[in-house]
């Protein structure tokens, strides 16, 4: 019953994981599969059970949590916060060959995600998964108890490095701005380099091409089909320049990556906000 309630693992239990093709069963006699196990939906969870399959199957993020009860005095981590623990057990059954039953309910975790976030991800909303995933690792790699600056496995299967350079042009607010200003302040058509620095990222968003205009022949839309490898060399090839606009300046943004993440997350924006609604892009 104790190991049912907090599993615990081998680092031999652990490297024959990504290698197990055995059937667990649980008291009821149904047959699941340790880390392909159904998550409760607890109204408009989805999204939280979503990003937990996919952390689940990430080795050495996954080795991690496997490993260390957070609960245990001999883990080193028995100061860390509630929301780790919490994180940590979730992970531990997903992957446990003696559960009660063949799914797990993450409740404890929703609820203190919900407490942590002043109840910005909360039960009966569904969020955005990155917003979510973003938070979370942050959230994960402080209750350890680490700081800023020092690294951990929560991020770093996931970290990576872009260089970015910039070209700034300033704009003008208004006519009486024109009036106003002397000729020396007011804007050039030249744009102004600024220094390249790298920037770290646990992800990178991909901009889907959007929907076409007109119909084809047979009255449908003909949606573009692109290979992954077009849709990232596009934007982070070091050549092609991002348009971006603020309240102060037009900037034009270049990335290259640097240095790749041993697993690399990608968000494909599909959906661009405007005046009157979310719209679709695909």
């Amino acid at each position: 019953v104790q190991f049912c309630l907090s599993p615990s693992f081998t680092f031999s239990a652990v490297a024959r994981l990504n290698f197990n093709t055995s059937l667990a069963r649980d008291v009821y006699g149904v047959s699941y599969l340790p880390g392909f196990i159904g998550l409760n939906n607890l109204s408009c969870t989805d999204d939280l059970s979503v990003l937990l399959h996919a952390l689940a199957h990430v080795t050495p993020f996954r080795d991690f949590w496997l490993l260390h009860r957070m609960e245990d005095s001999t883990s080193g981590y028995t100061s860390c916060s509630n929301l780790a623990r919490q994180f940590g057990l979730v992970l531990r059954k997903m992957w446990s060959g003696g559960n009660f039953k063949s799914n797990v309910s993450p409740q404890e975790l929703v609820q203190e995600i919900a407490v942590q976030s002043g109840k910005r991800f909360n039960v009966g909303t569904r969020s955005d998964c990155m917003e979510l995933f973003v938070w979370l690792l942050r959230q994960l790699h402080v209750g350890l108890g680490l700081n800023k600056e020092k690294a951990s496995l929560v991020y770093e299967p996931f970290q990576g490095r872009v260089e970015v350079l910039t070209l700034k042009k300033k704009l003008v607010s208004g006519i009486e701005e024109l009036k106003q200003g002397n000729a020396e302040e007011l804007p050039t058509e030249e744009w102004t380099e600024s220094t390249a620095h790298a920037v770290p990222f646990s992800f990178l968003s991909v901009d889907l091409p959007p929907c076409p205009l007109f119909r084809d022949s047979h009255g449908g839309f003909v949606i573009p089909q692109l290979p992954l490898f077009e849709v990232l060399r596009r934007k982070f090839d070091g050549q092609v320049f991002t348009d971006l606009v603020t309240k102060e300046a037009h900037e034009r943004r270049r990335y290259r990556i640097t240095r790749l993440p041993q697993y690399l997350v990608l968000q494909l924006v599909r959906f661009t906000k405007n005046n009157f609604c979310l719209a679709a892009r695909t």
